[in-house]
């Protein structure tokens, strides 16, 4: 449930960083330019993106490490997914969602960073807070 309500919002971030990067590496004719930040962002934000979408696993992985005996490892290396126990089932839900907070953290801190040296840019050519065209 969570995750779906959250989904959008990380949808936007991962959009708002790639977008920030890619317009501000736009040639004056207005074409795009490839170039190695904007590769370095996209595959910053895919990586972002997958660890969202893999939090549910990683989660249950952290969760038999720490609490486990053995059997779930067994579970993992056949390719299954075990079901957390109602006892882990509080650190499963601290790790899934506390791992989305972080994931949501770090792309608001890159989205911050683009945003304040976007404005830098701006303000250091005297055109207020637009992008940075290198």
């Amino acid at each position: 449930m969570l995750r779906g309500v959250l989904a959008p919002f990380g949808h936007g971030l991962w959009t708002a960083i790639a977008g920030g990067v890619l317009l501000s590496f736009r040639k004056p004719n207005g074409r795009f330019r490839l170039a190695a930040p904007v590769i370095g962002t996209y595959l910053g934000v895919a990586v972002l993106h997958s660890l969202w979408d893999s939090m549910h696993g990683i989660a249950i992985r952290l969760v038999t490490e720490i609490t486990d005996t053995g059997l779930s490892r067994a579970l993992f290396a056949q390719g299954y997914i075990p079901a957390p126990t109602s006892e882990q089932q509080h650190l499963f839900t601290l790790f899934s969602v506390g791992g989305i907070v972080v994931i949501t953290l770090v792309a608001l801190a890159w989205l911050r960073s683009l945003a304040r040296g976007a404005r830098n840019a701006g303000a250091s050519e005297g055109r207020g807070a637009r992008f940075h065209t290198p």
